[in-house]
């Protein structure tokens, strides 16, 4: 109760979120999410960007820019950025921006570029992403595990947690697909996945637990550079007949009702977006161990697997099916309490208001 009257006594703030483009991937869906969530606390919110790509949301609050734009966004209280480049342009301009800049670092720098590019340009760019936030007043991070990665090399001390959330509105499913994911399936269990295609994300496993148990069938919402590997993958594997690959949906989402499990099988990640839509949506989950899922969620809320250990897999895949949806109460709880909206958008409006 006092936390919502000290939330409630803050003033109303304008407030910028720069992001790279309003395609809604990755931390492009966070900020505007995070966005929504500020709008119906009752403050104000513009967010801008630099690339117009297909399969851009529209918004009519949101304004598209240049990277030598020179917009100092003086009508604001605070700057907003969100990724590699618009922390640059922060860099390159902060002597004319005239609100004070915060950034939210949504992966592990260096990993996840040694994921896609290698350990050379992991290293370069992890050196020029931290001098590109040396401006910034704050940083939030997502984990406590990712503050202590941070704190041993980012030059910018002041790191905030501040876990993701998940804002929106109920979409209805094309009832075509529907009937095409169920006609696929026919009576298996339905694995479900929704995420890009990289190596991080770890959906080779996935392939394997195929292999294991005849009598799964896995559908995957996303597309991503790896695609081509995994497609080559399935076709050696002996289990592509039950293999449904959907594509890029902006709505994915809303199908998943017809999974009878999530499966987040990543080698790294920032902040479980697609865990928390699971368990928002009351859909049972298996993850990897990583440190951040085993921070997000207690073991007896969702099952976790020791990663590349398949046989470990398969034990949560089935303690989860057995659960009979007791877990997924628990977790769901916890997503309340801790990972909703507007808890998630209260703190925000704390390290807005400590950097003023």
């Amino acid at each position: 109760m006092e936390e919502s009257v000290c939330l409630s006594a803050m003033k109303k703030m304008r407030i910028a979120q720069l992001v790279p483009s309003l395609k809604p991937t990755g931390l492009v869906r966070v900020s505007l999410d995070l966005s929504a969530i500020l709008r119906s606390m009752g403050h104000e919110v513009e967010v801008f960007y630099f690339d117009q790509l297909e399969g851009a949301v529209e918004l009519e609050y949101a304004t598209q820019i240049t990277k030598v734009s020179r917009n100092n966004f003086e009508t604001f209280d605070v700057l907003h950025t969100h990724g590699f480049r618009p922390d640059m342009y922060v860099r390159r301009n902060y002597k004319t921006i005239v609100p004070p800049c915060v950034s939210t670092l949504h992966n592990y720098v260096y990993d996840d570029l040694k994921y896609q590019y290698g350990k050379l340009v992991a290293w370069v760019f992890s050196k020029v992403w931290n001098w590109g936030c040396v401006k910034h007043k704050a940083c939030a991070v997502l984990s406590e595990d990712m503050k202590r990665y941070y704190q041993g090399f980012w030059r910018n001390k002041n790191l905030n947690v501040i876990h993701n959330t998940r804002y929106f509105e109920p979409v209805n499913p094309d009832q075509n697909l529907v009937d095409t994911i169920k006609l696929f399936a026919k009576e298996r269990v339905i694995l479900g996945s929704m995420s890009i295609i990289n190596p991080r994300k770890g959906l080779s496993q996935i392939i394997e637990l195929l292999k294991l148990n005849e009598t799964y069938c896995w559908v995957h919402f996303g597309e991503g550079e790896s695609k081509d590997d995994l497609v080559k993958e399935l076709e050696k594997s002996g289990v592509k007949d039950r293999v449904l690959l959907a594509g890029y949906n902006r709505n994915a989402k809303a199908y998943a009702f017809l999974f009878d499990v999530l499966l987040v099988p990543s080698h790294s990640e920032g902040f479980p977006l697609t865990l928390l839509e699971g368990v928002q949506l009351n859909i049972p989950t298996v993850t990897s161990d990583i440190p951040v899922f085993k921070e997000v969620f207690k073991e007896d809320e969702v099952a976790r697997f020791k990663l590349g250990d398949i046989h470990d897999f398969e034990r949560a895949v089935q303690r989860t099916l057995k659960a009979n949806g007791a877990m997924t109460k628990k977790a769901y709880q916890r997503f309340v309490s801790e990972y909703s909206p507007e808890a998630i958008g209260g703190k925000y409006m704390q390290l807005y208001e400590s950097v003023q």
